[in-house]
């Protein structure tokens, strides 16, 4: 995806209605990122990826086709791991 070649201090980004099934492995350089959607869309479990991304604190993931429970996705330190225990 061309928008991680860009230097970006995003905070929010909207990666919505896109019929996305996986995000780049170089996701995580987002790193000032917080608030990220990714409602419908054709993902079948939360990617990995999103986990490198220490700041994100909210994820919009409705209506997508998730099937598989994130279990231990994301580290004890990161903000989103209370979220999903």
């Amino acid at each position: 995806m061309k928008y991680l070649t860009w230097p970006t201090p995003w905070e929010i980004l909207d990666l919505s209605n896109n019929r996305l099934t996986h995000l780049p492995a170089d996701f995580g350089r987002l790193h000032q990122l917080k608030i990220l959607f990714l409602s419908n869309n054709r993902f079948e479990q939360i990617p990995k990826v999103i986990a490198d991304c220490a700041n994100l604190d909210t994820i919009g993931f409705k209506a997508n086709r998730l099937s598989k429970h994130p279990g231990d996705r994301f580290s004890a330190r990161h903000p989103l791991a209370d979220s999903y225990r």
